[in-house]
């Protein structure tokens, strides 16, 4: 029969094999911060953060203000909060940490004294990535949450850097349409207009001349169409067709 250290050995080993769900370099080394205001407790998490089955560096804090100062010394990937401190709150650390420039994409856990479900569910609206009640603390239910915590709070960061992307993508974009409208306009405006004066004498032209004539006439009705989708952008494609193009000469 197993012993209760084997049993939990075990699963521990299999924690850690899922752990790389997060990818083969995601936990190199773990760096975690815990705010906690009780002595004993903050030493407790401490000797559970580094009895994770990878390697870790813990840093403390025991309020709001040595946390500021933690944050600003250090990038973390995993901050442990306790609900109830002498000064504020979580609530609070929760606040500090979503404003923080460096360390608002760290993964945080939420720990209180018993298991209050309007603090769970008011931590997670506030961001926070986990919840453990105090009581069920070991660290089994610590290796899960941090898990779990990384896992979502790299999905949340990947949202947010897919999002920053995209208005880049858009920035870059609506930048490039101002140019064509700003320089492409007046120089296809000239150029119509040429096209329209050697329309007028398309007789004195040779069937070569002609066809190259047609060429150029279509591809300006093609620049013009799609300058005036872009000036005005429609929820469709901006695709124009041959199709669509209307002549200049009939």
């Amino acid at each position: 029969m197993r012993t209760f250290q084997q049993e939990q050995l075990m699963a521990n080993e299999n924690l850690a094999v899922n752990s790389r769900g997060l990818g083969a370099n995601a936990i190199s080394e773990l760096r975690i911060l815990i705010l906690d205001d009780d002595d004993f407790d903050r030493e407790r998490l401490r000797r559970l953060s580094l009895a994770l089955p990878f390697p870790t560096k813990v840093d403390e804090a025991g309020g709001l203000t040595s946390l500021l100062q933690q944050l600003d010394a250090q990038t973390y990937e995993v901050i442990l909060i306790d609900y109830r401190l002498s000064t504020g709150d979580g609530m609070d650390a929760l606040n500090i940490i979503r404003n923080h420039e460096v360390n608002r994409s760290a993964a945080q856990v939420m720990i209180a004294g018993e298991p209050e479900f309007n603090v769970a569910v008011q931590a997670m609206k506030q961001g926070c990535d986990d919840f453990i009640a105090k009581e069920r603390l070991d660290a089994k239910s610590l290796l899960e949450s941090v898990l779990d915590a990384l896992i979502k709070s790299t999905h949340e960061n990947s949202k947010a850097m897919n999002r920053d992307l995209q208005q880049l993508a858009d920035s870059i974009t609506n930048g490039l349409a101002e140019v064509c409208l700003v320089k492409m306009r007046p120089m296809l405006a000239r150029i119509r207009q040429q096209t329209n004066f050697l329309g007028q004498n398309a007789t004195s032209m040779g069937e070569e001349s002609i066809g190259a004539f047609q060429m150029i006439e279509e591809s300006c009705g093609v620049l013009w169409e799609f300058l005036e989708e872009i000036k005005e952008p429609a929820p469709s494609s901006h695709t124009v067709s041959a199709s669509k193009v209307v002549p200049l000469l009939k």
